[in-house]
């Protein structure tokens, strides 16, 4: 009998992990970690820059108050003794000073009234944040009249209605290092997150895709802003870009406790923000172009982790709220009686489309991904690219799409809402530009830099809430700029 030929055994390869992905190039790491150092050391002014933007003042008042008492997640009543010297310190005071400096020039008068102001205000020892810091009478002198400022039916029924993540994140933050350490939860923030988008574009394609995917998001002036603020939305990008990684890993890989992990990945970021929510499409994307099904038994094991790590939450806002998801847009009181909101809510429904080019020009070369330009290739690895696309596609359009949907029911629209879909929009530019003409790299380039010099301005003081379109926004401003005006009202 003819003897068999033993095939030999091949061995080893080190950058191998048991699941058979290679491992990340040192390449690969050194870009990523290099960005992410860039975005803190660009960032970290943040931390000695005063935070009077009024979502800024809303969590740092809660902060406060659940850094004296953790129990007592509400904005309703005061605040008193050394909180409330604390919270007035980093919000009401700079704000006074603030419009203080910019009236200098123009009504001395008014500054040195606006600078005593702040100084009286600096004696308070109590603050509540449901009313307007008190006020100036006709003569310019201080008054302790209040009026209402935050409606209560909004932020209030009958306790903070944002999910607590972010809020005992600030808290923590405050205990330890005051309002430096609170700046550092968003800039830190952005600077995993894109780490985490680099991972992810890797496991959705390769190593150019994920580094291309980081790159601009480091850009991104949406992103750039949110770390500069005091907000929920930039650790809402990073929390719901980690559970879309846990996510995809579980769907490639399989196991019980892979999809349990994404799961309670999937719950930490709706307790960041409910709109982390609108992204689950992206996973029925994952199992959609993944190689294998997800067993019933890790579909179970999912489902039961969000819901134990979201469920006591949604229960709470059921009682209190009576809706498991009770609904938060701004008041008729607010609308009547604030321009700026009024502005947000009269915005029409092309608002993202049109806005989000003129401050992140970058974005234009989704149109020919869309379209489909050039790529049927395959990644190394022989596996299909088209989870590349499709993936973050569904991620960005699910999004996009209902907060559409929410503007137009009048909850406004503003371009740091789309924080959570930038992260996918980022991997879908970059899925297209691996496999593009590299000339087309440096076109990204360009107008990813342009895209940065946005964000970058909007950080500057005034504390804005919006990013300013600023290679547009003096043209607009002329007569001959009223056609842009019409056709993008609101924006200027």
């Amino acid at each position: 009998m003819a003897r068999q030929k033993s095939t030999p055994i091949a061995p080893p390869n080190p950058n191998l992990p048991a699941a058979g992905v290679p491992r990340p190039s040192a390449w690969f790491w050194a870009v990523l970690a290099g960005l992410a150092a860039a975005v803190i050391a660009l960032q970290w002014p943040s931390t000695q820059r005063p935070h009077f933007e009024g979502d800024e003042v809303v969590l740092t008042f809660i902060a406060e108050r659940l850094r004296s008492d953790p129990t007592n997640y509400s904005l309703r009543g005061p605040i008193l003794g050394e909180s409330a010297q604390r919270f007035i310190r980093d919000t009401w005071t700079p704000g006074a000073r603030f419009d203080a400096e910019v009236l200098s020039a123009s009504d001395g008068g008014r500054a040195e009234r606006l600078r005593t102001y702040a100084d009286w205000l600096g004696g308070l020892e109590a603050a509540e944040i449901l009313m307007r810091p008190p006020s100036r009478g006709s003569d310019g002198r201080p008054v302790d009249r209040r009026i209402p400022a935050f409606d209560p039916e909004v932020y209030d029924r009958p306790f903070f209605f944002h999910p607590p993540v972010v809020p005992y994140g600030l808290a923590a933050a405050r205990a330890i290092g005051g309002m430096s350490a609170a700046a550092l939860l968003p800039i830190f923030s952005q600077a995993l997150c894109i780490l985490i988008v680099g991972l992810l574009g890797r496991r959705l394609a390769d190593e150019t895709t994920g580094v291309l995917a980081a790159v601009l998001l480091a850009l991104d002036p949406i992103t750039w802003l949110c770390g500069a603020r005091i907000w929920i939305d930039g650790p809402l990008q990073l929390t719901l870009s980690a559970a879309m990684l846990a996510g995809v890993a579980a769907v490639q890989r399989g196991g019980v406790a892979a999809s349990a992990l994404a799961g309670a990945a999937f719950g930490v970021a709706a307790l960041t923000k409910l709109p982390a929510l609108l992204a689950a499409p992206a996973l029925l994307a994952a199992i959609l172009v993944a190689p294998r099904r997800p067993t019933r038994a890790e579909i179970i094991a999912g489902i039961a982790a969000v819901a134990l790590v979201l469920g006591p939450w949604l229960i709470l806002t059921r009682v209190q709220y009576g809706a498991f998801l009770p609904a938060a847009h701004p008041s008729q009181w607010l609308i009547d009686n604030f321009p700026y909101v009024r502005m947000l809510t009269e915005r029409p429904a092309y608002f993202y489309l049109a806005a989000l080019p003129l401050v992140a020009p970058v974005y234009l070369l989704a149109l020919p991904a869309l379209l489909g330009v050039r790529m049927r290739s395959t990644s190394a690895s022989g596996d299909s690219r088209r989870g590349a696309l499709l993936i973050p596609g569904v991620w960005a359009g699910s999004v996009i799409a209902a907060l559409v949907v929410m503007g137009m029911m009048k909850w406004g629209f503003q371009l740091r809402y789309l924080a959570p879909a930038m992260p996918a929009l980022c991997l879908f530019v970059a899925a297209w530009l691996a496999r593009a003409p590299r000339w087309s790299w440096a076109i990204a380039g360009v107008l990813g830099l342009l895209g940065w010099w946005s964000g970058v301005a909007s950080v500057a003081p005034p504390p804005l809430a919006e990013v300013r379109p600023v290679l547009l926004e003096r043209f607009v401003l002329e007569p001959r700029g009223q056609a842009l005006r019409d056709f993008w009202p609101g924006m200027w």
